[in-house]
């Protein structure tokens, strides 16, 4: 699994590297006329072009995965209910039996049929 890993952590660090690259120069560019204040200005405007860019992305994956996710959680919300029920009723036998137990064990040590009158 590490294997596979690492690739996929190389391809998002590099598309990540690669957006700041470009979010730096778009920024760059539109802050060159400002003088001594360009560098300022530049990371302010590459990380508003990164952030509205990284935005965007979220939204276009929203769209684009919203219908699985929603089904994906609705199933897990379902599962976990089945499991919860499963423990409560297993939770709920063992305390039946065990209070059982306990009144049984009292009607066999308490109760005597010649004292009974």
């Amino acid at each position: 699994a590490s294997g596979g890993g690492r690739p996929a952590l190389a391809r998002a660090a590099g598309r990540g590297a690669a957006r700041a690259g470009s979010a730096a120069a778009g920024g760059a560019v539109v802050c060159a006329p400002g003088g001594p204040a360009a560098l300022g200005c530049a990371v302010v405007a590459g990380a508003a072009a990164w952030l509205a860019a990284d935005w965007a992305l979220l939204r276009l994956d929203e769209a684009i995965n919203r219908e699985h996710m929603i089904a994906a959680l609705e199933a897990s919300l379902a599962q976990l209910r089945l499991d919860m029920e499963r423990d409560l009723l297993t939770a709920y036998d063992a305390m039946i039996a065990s209070q059982y137990q306990s009144v049984q064990q009292d009607i066999r040590t308490g109760f005597v049929p010649l004292r009974a009158r």
